[in-house]
């Protein structure tokens, strides 16, 4: 079964939900809106990153089973009130934040808040919230479908690897942990592009004798003229 995560994951804080995690991170809603469209596809490309190996893949597997992150999406709107249950939210997201971002959590940060309009804090706390959520939705799909095992969540986060890229300001794709995401789906600038070559028999020897046999008539024409 496929399924988009990024679209997913930014609908399921979508409505009335944005309003409240603009008021979480303290923040106008249209930045939180920018802040959610890089802060989605940020995590989702540290977490692709981290099961690009099978040792990363099993210990992201660990931590969704352990987390019980799933539970969490059916009361998001009681962990947006501002209270102990935001706090405990943006807690756990923190501490995700440094097994998914690792030293990088720093640079993401900033990139995101250049990239949206939010200050540091705001960036940072909206970081925190987005990662547990995204997920508790990941776990939900994989449980539902391929089943919640290191070749599954591989084989998802993979497949979103283009919606991933095309989705992530280049400032946040660059400071993520692996090499920027677009790098590996556009060609690099100045790349030269091989002309045809002519096997010997084509078209080309053709065109060069006629161009040969023209000159040497018009040349032989002038000498001809008084």
């Amino acid at each position: 079964m496929s399924i988009d995560l990024l679209d997913v994951i930014t609908k399921g804080l979508s409505g009335p939900l944005l309003g409240q995690l603009a008021g979480v991170i303290a923040a106008n809603t249209d930045a939180t809106s920018r802040g959610l469209a890089a802060a989605v596809p940020a995590i989702l490309g540290g977490l692709l990153n981290s099961a690009s190996t099978p040792t990363g893949a099993s210990k992201l597997i660990d931590l969704m089973t352990k987390g019980n992150f799933e539970s969490l999406l059916g009361n998001i709107g009681g962990l947006l009130t501002g209270g102990k249950a935001t706090r405990d939210l943006m807690k756990s997201g923190t501490g995700l934040l440094s097994s998914i971002l690792g030293d990088r959590s720093d640079a993401v940060t900033d990139a995101l808040g250049s990239a949206s309009g939010l200050n540091r804090a705001s960036a940072s706390s909206l970081l925190a919230i987005v990662a547990p959520l995204a997920i508790g939705f990941i776990t939900r799909h994989l449980r539902g479908a391929a089943g919640l095992n290191p070749p599954a969540l591989t084989s998802l986060l993979s497949s979103q690897e283009p919606a991933i890229a095309a989705a992530t300001p280049a400032a946040v794709a660059s400071a993520l942990p692996s090499a920027n995401l677009t790098d590996r789906l556009v060609a690099p600038a100045g790349a030269v592009v091989d002309a045809p070559h002519d096997t010997g028999n084509g078209t080309t020897k053709w065109i060069v004798g006629l161009a040969a046999l023209a000159i040497a008539f018009f040349a032989f024409r002038s000498c001809q003229t008084p």
